[in-house]
């Protein structure tokens, strides 16, 4: 071995070491980890490839599912997909509903943790409580509360608007002009838990960038997209995460 191959040897840096700390670390992390994990696979990713799998079958929903019920038709169902005419007016309304609702639910919790985040803002312990409530109450319990809050003969919202003089208030849910405008009303409903996450990120923002900021003569406004957005964008992907989208199709599923 030469002495050059020596010297690389030894000045090479030692793989660290783990200690049996650290393990234990790792095994309560993984354990308080374990409901997330096994809630994703049971209720999220095993229905989503399952889906795909009846996909390329011909099973339909009014029989058990059990072999013999159901036949492999590779891209027949794919097929008549793009070739039914329902299904690119389908398409439009899901993309506008996107392009509706992804933006609210990132803009309308962001705004609701600088709020509480403020330090000019009197009980802001109480409006944190009120704002993440409704992220508690279930999917059924939402959905009737909404029900009955755009009900369109007996709803308090088109009651209040007949009071204002407005004598046809709109039909929310079966109204199509109206429907997209309730649906996201109704999706922007447990933004609470978004909001939660983006108050944390905002607390771990350092003040020093901030005096610094404020000492180079920036304004708030400035201070708000120059640096508390760049610094909390990492985590405001999760505010946006298909969940929101399993809660509303849970939803739209109670209303129909």
């Amino acid at each position: 071995m030469s002495a050059v191959t020596r010297t690389n040897l030894a000045s090479a840096p030692s793989r660290p070491r783990v200690t049996a700390r650290t393990r234990r670390q790792w095994t309560h992390g993984f354990l308080f980890l374990s409901p997330w994990i096994i809630g994703f696979f049971a209720f999220q990713l095993l229905p989503i490839l399952f889906t795909v799998f009846l996909s390329f079958t011909d099973y339909s929903a009014s029989s058990e599912f059990k072999l013999g019920n159901f036949n492999f038709v590779g891209l027949d169902n794919y097929k008549q997909f793009a070739i039914d005419p329902l299904a690119l007016p389908s398409m439009g309304v899901t993309l506008k509903f996107a392009l509706i609702g992804i933006p609210l639910g990132l803009i309308v919790p962001l705004l609701l943790a600088v709020l509480v985040n403020s330090r000019r803002l009197v009980a802001s312990s109480l409006f944190r409580t009120l704002f993440y409530l409704p992220s508690v109450i279930p999917v059924v319990a939402g959905t009737i509360i909404f029900g009955g809050v755009m009900n369109a003969q007996s709803g308090w919202l088109n009651l209040s608007l007949q009071a204002l003089g407005i004598t046809d208030p709109p039909r929310w849910f079966t109204d199509p002009a109206w429907a997209g405008f309730a649906l996201n009303l109704l999706a922007i409903w447990s933004v609470g838990n978004a909001m939660i996450i983006l108050l944390a990120s905002l607390q771990g923002v350092p003040t020093e960038l901030y005096e610094a900021a404020t000492v180079d003569g920036a304004g708030p406004i400035t201070q708000f997209f120059y640096i508390t957005v760049p610094m909390i964008s990492p985590l405001s992907s999760f505010t946006t995460s298909p969940l929101a989208s399993f809660w509303l199709s849970n939803s739209l599923s109670l209303r129909s």
